[in-house]
């Protein structure tokens, strides 16, 4: 599967598989467009259509992303040295973690 076309915010850093093996969610680079660095970006596994941006996750790049073991939740880590915990039926943040220096 490729996912191609003028909606791309960007060279993706790192993907990953969604539930049920029907969606991919993407992170991207610092050069992308539009933000994309700090946003997650959920895509339609069969259609390559981009089906969610939630935008500015982050207040800098994320870096790195994360399925837990179920695959119910999913961990992002950013240059902002926090790491956001997201619940993936809602794509809403329940819990932010802090550090004093990179994660």
């Amino acid at each position: 599967m490729q996912i191609t076309g003028d909606n791309l915010p960007g060279k993706a850093l790192q993907a990953r598989w969604g539930l049920y093996d029907e969606t991919i969610i993407t992170i991207h680079d610092e050069k992308s467009d539009n933000n994309a660095a700090t946003s997650i970006f959920i895509w339609d596994a069969i259609t390559g259509d981009k089906l969610q941006q939630i935008e500015h996750a982050h207040e800098r790049p994320i870096t790195k992303c994360q399925f837990s073991a179920d695959r119910l939740l999913f961990v992002t880590a950013s240059q902002d040295m926090t790491a956001k915990l997201w619940n993936i039926r809602t794509w809403q943040c329940v819990k932010t973690y802090s550090s004093d220096r990179p994660i």
